[in-house]
């Protein structure tokens, strides 16, 4: 086998092993929600986005009296009606991965959108967080 060959073949690999490890990452952290400017997930797809992620936070708009009653472990509260005014005490970064639930689905929405209308570009929506148990 010619040099020029051999060096061909490697490259090509190379090319397909970068291309199948790039498929992987974008199959894994690919998040759809059309027509939404946050994307809306499970709880059960929280956590596995939270097993391999860093830098997110997780928030829990309910009242203080409900986040006692009780809330997921290392949730911050951010009560939805003191949503705009504490907004940027709590969360700083408006480009860090937000991770949003409460009791209410819709009440958990509006938050999202309040977010998106503060600035904030990277808020998932846990949509089942009150039919998991987590209040219970």
């Amino acid at each position: 086998m010619k040099h020029s060959q051999k060096a061909r073949y490697i490259v090509l690999g190379c090319m397909f092993a970068v291309g199948v490890v790039s498929a992987i990452v974008i199959w894994k952290t690919y998040r759809p929600s059309p027509g939404k400017p946050f994307e809306q997930i499970t709880l059960e797809q929280a956590r596995e986005f939270m097993t391999y992620e860093t830098g997110y936070i997780l928030v829990d708009i309910g009242t203080p009296g409900e986040y006692e009653e009780g809330h997921l472990d290392g949730a911050a509260n951010l009560p939805y009606d003191q949503l705009a005014g504490l907004a940027m005490s709590v969360l700083p970064d408006q480009s860090q991965q937000i991770y949003l639930y409460g009791r209410e689905t819709k009440k958990t929405e509006m938050a999202a959108h309040k977010l998106c209308e503060l600035g904030y570009t990277n808020i998932s929506e846990i949509i089942d967080a009150a039919d998991d148990g987590v209040f219970s």
